[in-house]
């Protein structure tokens, strides 16, 4: 097994692909950097072609904190983000990236790994941070040791639904695995009462609002913090309403 890298400076990128998955959403494919080897659920920080790794700080504007949206039996690391009309600096910059582009990972981190611990899980994920859960539920249909079951809800208002081919053919072949997509509040939360499962562990993924108001669903039925995981520092639990 290749071993981890210890990541202290930028690793550099080459683009290999641009693929539209939705309106407005793409992915962004490159080859997997040798020895560089990662979790469902983990995170980098994304450097885009305007990226300097020597300006430091001066370089905010071209760095986002991204979700690695693939598996590595896959052979591509992958990222999947909006690009929407009003563009900050950083998404203008992917708008206009070509295959042959150089970008910058550095700092991965990971606080979304699946828990295999004989228990449920549910996967709740908003619109693009389904580029998180994605494989996560890959992972499950690869090996579900530890995990008797998993559900996934996603909810997207604009019912352009992300990945939604390979899930309804992953759902298909794996037994104990199930999906669900929403395109309102209203059926998200209808959905999670149907589902619900008092000794499962949770996992949202979203906006911040969207944590919370979540979380504080799941807490408000007796959901332990310690079994909902969301891709937040520890102090972001204290906002989730006891």
């Amino acid at each position: 097994m290749a071993e981890k890298v210890q990541v202290g400076a930028p690793i550099p990128l080459t683009l290999k692909a641009v693929r539209k998955e939705a309106h407005g959403t793409y992915s962004y494919i490159f080859p997997i950097p040798d020895q560089f080897t990662w979790d469902e659920g983990c995170f980098v920080h994304l450097g885009n072609s305007q990226f300097d790794p020597a300006k430091g700080r001066e370089n905010r504007e071209f760095v986002r904190h991204l979700s690695i949206a693939s598996l590595s039996d896959e052979g591509e690391l992958r990222f999947t983000t909006r690009i929407p009309e009003n563009r900050s600096a950083y998404k203008a910059a992917l708008a206009a990236a070509n295959p042959g582009d150089t970008f910058m990972l550095f700092k991965p981190a990971n606080r979304m790994e699946l828990r295999r611990e004989g228990r449920p899980v549910v996967l709740i994920s908003a619109g693009v941070a389904m580029a998180t859960t994605r494989p996560m539920m890959r992972a499950f249909a690869l090996d579900s040791s530890g995990i008797p079951s998993l559900i996934h809800l996603n909810i997207d208002s604009s019912a352009d639904f992300l990945y939604r081919r390979e899930v309804e053919q992953w759902v298909e072949d794996t037994p104990g695995l199930a999906n669900h997509y929403a395109d309102s509040r209203v059926y998200l939360y209808a959905k999670l009462e149907e589902t619900f499962l008092p000794d499962a562990i949770y996992y949202v993924v979203g906006s911040d609002g969207f944590l919370v108001s979540v979380g504080t669903w799941l807490v408000e039925r007796g959901i332990d913090k310690s079994a909902i995981m969301l891709d937040k520092n520890q102090p972001f639990y204290d906002r989730i309403s006891e």
